[in-house]
């Protein structure tokens, strides 16, 4: 909610009488619609402006008229200078704003392209010089040439015009913003923590959609959000003001553009086709595929300079090529005539290049409303409509054919602000979300061959559904005592989810190698449940104060807190009496409400070409839903069926003989369970160089604690002995062809269950970071950006990346050494990233450029999908043991630096990286002619011109030999698995390139 005020609202020095005012209180309290706003506000979606007017030898001129135009809406502001030259232009919406100072005697000057950003403050200095009468010409001076000074840097990143408008994007989404920052990844993954927990904010409320969350990335998280519905985003990594709460990680904050001073539209459409496309990977493949975009965005006033409106529509269908399922190993060709010749399955289809398919339709709309000079309106409401096939799942899961993503997202927000007097004012925000997500399972399911390495069908955790409705309302208090800037609040959310889902509800079946497959020598495992569903509500109250002390000019101290408490449905999760009898723990053994303080400081000196700013703050997260709903839908009961040995059918379930019920699964939440929590603190220092140009450094450190921990309580105490690298094993271990892992059910403590999940708040998170950051952003003829971020990030959770419950057990569960093996480099450990952008406006010409380089992606050498070493469930996290004696690991110790500290000694926690990844996209704008005053632009975009691939390498430094024997002493226990050295250890498996593309279109221009 933003608040467009005229100055002399602010300034007429109107005194109200106590009774007026306690009137006005009690009618504004009694209409539920009234949201307001305080002129002394610390607002989280407004700016403002500030500076002073001198003369030519820098003495401050008081009684200078200034007024103050937002570009736009044409929305005016007024205002005088000070004693001192002063003043101030507070709750300004934000974009680009023009400012005109003129007094009797002196030359007016317009001040042009002043960027507004939300929750900062820009500060200008004008100097007025004097003339002749009469006056004929005004000075006209470009912003950043008027000793430009940008303020309320908070450690966020504001993409403004260029980053929004016009640089090429992919999708569209909202959350695409994210790859122009380098402490941030293309999927928001943001300062060493995954995406899931980097929050949305639209106009100041939060917004999330339904989440999956057992995947190790969301597709589409944004769907409803159009890029061309924004004016401008933030993404805020240490949001000190205490209305931002919810989420542990970063905030991504995007304010919505608002209508125009007279009707304008906008239009832009693009396509990408099979010839205009090329690619390593895809060469020779001849596939046919085309990828349309289309939209059109209609603004102006409904009254005028009182009401404006904008509507929006955008529709894409996108066809993206894909690289084969396989890289080629020779065992791709002899596995699909198996499966044609021997189950009359045709899998050739995955021999070939592949598409991936999204049709999104999204539209929205706002409407602006000024009620005289103490009121205004704003509504706004979005919807989107989703259908995807073969979505890209991660860089854990290989993509798989004919499963699909449906989904759908109903989104809106409105405020409405009154000024109660000059000092005191009340403002309130409501957002309402209504999300859908339905993950389809192909006819396939989960087939995995750890001799290719080959995997097809349906990922075990893909298939399930889910439905989130949530309601949130925001109302603070803003008042001004002399020197102090406060606010007091409170906030609510009700939210109310319906989940259907089981991890392995469709089965999965593993192999060793061909000759396994075309025996059914392998393993199988199935979540019996035809319809797991988990429906409940939860919600959310909040409290807060904040303080903003200003002792002397140019220092501010801010310090506020804010008290939340959440409630879970207690009565939704069934009691396990058989699992009580047995252990004495209760599954519903949780609090019914967790209470939850997050305080905050922050201390800023600005200076008239410097800002120095330190901060400090807690921010708390909400109890995921998608972990509640695991909780309430297996304390129902979902049976396993497991089988390792003989199987009797395929791609069918075997049956109960070969792969017999075993007992049910079940997760509880540790009594100590809280949701995760971040400490941040950051200290940053900006100057303006002059010409619109700024400079950043800032180091930050952050951890994160209350991770959720995966531990098996199902699993036996002690245990069943060691194999030949002393390595703990449980269960009895066999060898099933080129496959090792244990009999079922004989690592289990109680026979009637299986996996017994808890899951425990003793994970953490550990980041520290260094950014520099170099940018013009206004100006004519070139804009740039520069940003590259040094960090480290360690951790010791491996439920981050989703999967299946056991995908998240430690290999180690008795430790390592006395050592916890899983504390180590995190899966988000990126040290270094660097983006470049710019752009070049030659007038009939601009050219754009983006640049994003950044290491590769850590990864554990271990062993293939489908080898359970020790026996504790999980079939893909084992680390190896590096032994130089077994032949052919010389060569590798050659090739791979990592490996060889490591000699002699399990492999550390993704103490091996990946090739780095480097992408470049450019665009071409050329103005050809004008219809109806409107410039119409063709515009060709060069993207991924690097043809950079995210490769999911093979981290296997051994195989199982197939040839070979387990054996076990019978004296000492100890388990020998016969192991051969894989010459493949470090190389794709699959690539995800989506190759060089040429994209033709035009633009109607709108900004």
């Amino acid at each position: 909610m933003v608040l467009t005020l005229p100055m002399s609202a602010l300034d007429t020095g109107t005194t109200l009488t106590s009774s007026k005012l306690l009137l006005r209180a009690l009618s504004l309290a009694l209409a539920v619609g009234t949201f307001a706003a305080s002129a002394s506000a610390q607002s989280i979606v407004a700016g403002s402006v500030a500076g002073v007017v001198t003369d030519s030898l820098g003495n401050p001129l008081s009684g200078v008229h200034l007024i103050l135009t937002q570009v736009a809406s044409g929305i005016t502001r007024d205002s005088e200078t000070g004693r001192e030259g002063q003043f101030e232009f507070l709750l300004l919406q934000p974009g680009e704003y023009e400012l005109f100072a003129e007094r009797l005697g002196d030359r007016p000057v317009l001040v042009e392209g002043i960027p507004v950003g939300q929750g900062r403050r820009v500060t200008v200095a004008v100097a007025l010089m004097p003339v002749a009468l009469p006056v004929m010409d005004v000075e006209t001076d470009l912003f950043g040439n008027a000793a430009l000074k940008i303020g309320g840097r908070d450690g966020g990143r504001l993409f403004t015009g260029l980053e929004v408008n016009r640089l090429p994007y992919r999708t569209r989404e909202l959350s695409e913003v994210g790859r122009f920052a380098s402490n941030s990844s293309v999927s928001l993954a943001t300062e060493g923590l995954p995406s899931q927990f980097t929050g949305f904010v639209v106009d100041g409320a939060p917004y999330q959609s339904a989440l999956h969350g057992g995947l190790p990335r969301q597709n589409f998280p944004t769907a409803g959000f159009a890029i061309s519905e924004f004016e401008q985003a933030q993404l805020l990594t240490n949001g000190v003001d205490v209305e931002y709460h919810g989420m542990p990680g970063a905030s991504l904050s995007g304010f919505s553009r608002r209508g125009t001073k007279q009707l304008e539209f906008g239009a832009f459409a693009d396509w990408v086709g099979a010839s205009t496309s090329s690619t390593d990977y895809l060469s020779g493949s001849g596939l046919s595929f085309n990828s349309a975009r289309g939209g059109i965005v209609a603004s102006g006033p409904i009254v005028t300079d009182t009401s404006h409106f904008v509507v929006g529509f955008e529709a894409r269908r996108l066809e993206t090529p894909l690289p084969r399922a396989w890289a080629p190993t020779g065992f791709d060709t002899a596995f699909v005539t198996v499966a044609a010749d021997s189950f009359g399955v045709d899998l050739s289809d995955y021999l070939e290049p592949r598409l991936t398919s999204t049709n999104l339709y999204s539209g929205f709309g706002r409407i602006d409303w000024q009620f005289g000079e103490t009121r205004a309106l704003m509504v706004r409401a979005e919807g989107a409509s989703l259908e995807t096939t073969d979505p890209v799942l991660g860089r854990d899961r290989i993509p798989t054919s004919a499963v699909s993503l449906d989904g759908s997202d109903i989104s809106g927000g409105a405020s409405l602000a009154t000024m109660i007097s000059r000092l005191f004012g009340l403002e309130l925000r409501v957002g309402v979300i209504s999300s859908t997500r339905d993950y389809s399972a192909s006819d396939l399911p989960l087939t995995s061959l750890a001799g290719g390495p080959i995997a097809l069908g349906t990922d075990p955790v893909m298939p399930g559904k889910v439905g989130r409705f949530t309601f949130w309302a925001n109302e603070v208090l803003h008042f001004r005592i002399p020197g102090h800037r406060m606010k007091l609040g409170g906030t609510a959310r009700i939210s109310s989810l319906n989940q259907t889902y089981a991890p392995w509800r469709d089965g999965g079946f593993s192999f060793g190698n061909v000759d396994d497959f075309g025996s059914l020598n392998g393993r199988f495992t199935q979540f019996l449940s035809t319809s797991p569903t988990a429906s409940f509500s939860t919600s959310e109250f909040g409290g807060y104060l904040q303080d903003t002390w200003s002792p002397l000019p140019g220092v501010s101290v801010t310090g506020g807190f804010r008290l939340d408490w959440e409630m879970l449905p207690k009565d939704e999760i069934w009691a396990n009496e058989e699992w009580f009898t047995l252990t004495g723990l209760l599954v519903d053994s949780i609090r019914t409400t967790i209470f939850k303080f997050s305080p905050r400081a922050a201390l800023t000196v600005e200076r008239s070409s410097y800002q120095v700013r330190a901060d400090w703050t807690v921010h708390y997260g909400s109890v995921e839903p998608w972990t509640f709903g695991e909780v309430v839908t297996t304390s129902r009961g979902i049976n396993a069926q497991r089988g390792f040995d003989q199987l009797s059918s395929w791609p069918n379930s075997p049956d109960s003989t070969s792969a017999p019920v075993l007992g049910s699964t079940l997760t509880l939440l540790g009594p100590d369970y809280k949701p995760p929590r971040t400490i941040r603190t950051s200290l940053g220092f900006a100057t303006d160089l002059g010409r619109s140009t700024t400079f950043d450094i800032s180091g930050a450190y952050r951890h994160t604690d209350y991770l959720p921990r995966r531990h098996n309580l199902n699993l036996t105490p002690l245990p069943s002995g060691q194999d030949q690298f002393g390595r703990d094993m449980y269960g009895a271990t066999k060898q099933v062809g080129g496959i090792v892992g244990i009999e079922p059910g004989s690592n289990r403590r109680f026979a009637a269950f299986d996996v017994v999940s808890s899951l425990d708040p003793d994970g953490f998170s550990d980041y520290w970071g260094i950014s520099v950051a170099l940018q013009r952003r206004v100006g004519r003829g070139f804009h740039f950006f520069a940003s590259y971020t040094y960090s480290q990030t360690q951790d010791n959770w491996l439920s981050a990346l989703g999967s299946e419950p056991e995908y998240q057990f430690t290999p180690f569960p008795d430790s390592l050494r006395a050592l916890d093996w899983t504390d180590g480099r995190s899966d988000f450990d990126v040290p270094h990233v660097l983006t470049l952008g710019a752009e070049f406006d030659l007038g009939l010409i601009r050219l754009g450029a983006f640049y994003r380089g950044q290491s590769g992606l850590p990864f554990t050498p271990g062993f293939r999908y489908g080898q359970d070493m020790n026996g504790e469930g999980s079939f893909t996290n084992d680390p190896a043991f590096v032994d130089d004696q077994i032949a052919g690991v010389a060569e590798l110790l050659g090739q791979w630096d990592c490996l060889q500290p490591q000699i002699g000694q399990f492999a550390e926690r993704n103490s091996c990286r990946g090739p780095s990844i480097s992408t470049l996209d450019l665009r071409l704008s050329v103005n050809t002619i004008r219809v109806a005053g409107y410039p119409i632009e063709l515009v060709v975009d060069g993207l991924n011109l690097l043809d950079s691939d995210i490769d999911q390498l093979d981290r296997a430094l051994f195989l199982v030999d197939p040839n070979g024997t387990t054996t076990r002493d019978p004296v000492t226990g100890t388990v020998a698995v016969p192991l051969i050295v894989n010459p493949d250890f470090g190389k794709p498996v699959v690539r995800y390139s989506t190759g060089r593309a040429v994209r033709l279109g035009a633009r109607v221009n709108y900004d």
